[in-house]
């Protein structure tokens, strides 16, 4: 394994008052070449769990292991394990070049040595053009990935990231988020790498963990965590989700029957409980002739899709409309029908 956590706590002791364990007993294996996003809200321990491996927080207890070595009290400088901030970090005084330079540098590398690695490195980042620019005269994309140059050229034995997008405008962070993934598979380098945005751990990931409250709530691939949550926070936090209670009537043969809002539903799985929460995704559900009587609330056009709000049985349910018509847009107060997609219905017990 390239990395692995075991049973790792960090807690800050507060006077005359209880510990606070930020990250409480969380055990993670990463593969090598493999790219693990830490996901979560603010505070659930994202982000001081990659500070632990990088070696910036010392642990209160557990142990941290990089590629079978335990580096739990190893200072940072000696687990080469480079980080790409947020905020960039470069050298404002130094060319592109120097900054990529420096690691190097402290490696004792030659600067004819460094300097061949860099050029080779840059010319497959589509970098060569800017070797010899001041990191003042680039775009915040451009310094993001000089930033990322800096630390791959250095070849780490593992890469962290921890919000390497916030500080780009919405265009630029679905760019350099592709130019990251693009590289990592590319070069098969290992990546924990720590966000607070969905979409961008979803499109971005080999597996993501979901942290709540200093735990890890879920591990798993982007499709299997969307589709299969193991609780109503995963399910809320990876995408949005409508919550319908239903009770379980009969389960047998790898199959469950159940009574809901929309009436008598079979899935596919086993029954855990007799009382289930359904998860039914916005895109899960359709508008047509048929289906569960409801009333629209509102809709909103968005260009590529329309979000709209329906009441059905006393519920308020989410539903996503693809390529919409925008003059055949259903009003608030229309009644419509309702049909959910059986096959993507996941319960939660």
């Amino acid at each position: 394994m390239a990395v692995e956590l075991v049973e790792l706590v960090k807690a800050f002791a507060r006077p005359g008052a209880p510990e606070v364990r930020v990250v409480n007993g969380v055990n993670l294996s990463v593969r090598d070449g493999e790219l693990v996003t830490l996901l979560g809200p603010s505070g659930c321990g994202k982000t001081t769990t990659l500070r632990m491996v990088a070696g910036f927080e010392e642990p209160t207890s557990g142990t941290i292991r990089i590629h079978g070595q335990d580096v739990t009290r190893v200072p940072p400088y000696r687990r080469h394990v480079p980080m790409v901030f947020q905020s960039y970090a470069l050298f404002p005084h130094l060319t592109v070049r120097q900054n990529a330079r420096f690691g190097l540098e402290m490696q004792g590398l030659s600067a004819k040595d460094a300097d061949a690695r860099i050029d080779a490195l840059a010319k497959a980042m589509h970098l060569d053009g800017l070797l010899e620019r001041g990191t003042h005269e680039l775009s915040g994309g451009q310094q993001q990935r000089v930033a990322l140059l800096r630390a791959l050229v250095t070849e780490p034995k593992v890469l962290l990231f921890d919000e390497p997008l916030s500080n780009l405008d919405a265009q630029m962070r679905l760019s350099v988020r592709a130019e990251i993934r693009a590289m990592q598979q590319r070069l098969g380098f290992t990546s924990l790498y720590v966000t607070h945005d969905q979409a961008e751990a979803m499109a971005i990931s080999d597996r993501v963990v979901v942290m709540e409250g200093g735990k890890v709530a879920q591990v798993g691939s982007p499709a299997d965590l969307y589709c299969r949550p193991a609780s109503r926070f995963v399910a809320s936090f990876l995408g949005e989700a409508n919550f319908v209670p239903a009770t379980v009537t009969r389960a047998e043969g790898g199959k469950v029957m159940v009574d809901c809002a929309f009436g008598a539903l079979e899935l596919s799985g086993e029954a855990g409980a007799k009382t289930a929460q359904l998860v039914v995704r916005p895109e899960h559900l359709l508008l047509g002739e048929s289906g569960t009587s409801a009333r629209v609330l509102s809709c909103t056009f968005f260009g590529a899709e329309a979000r709209c709000e329906v009441e059905l049985s006393g519920l308020t349910l989410a539903l996503q409309l693809p390529a919409p018509d925008p003059d055949a847009l259903p009003k608030a107060g229309d009644a419509v029908r309702v049909k959910v997609r059986t096959e993507r219905v996941h319960p939660l017990y």
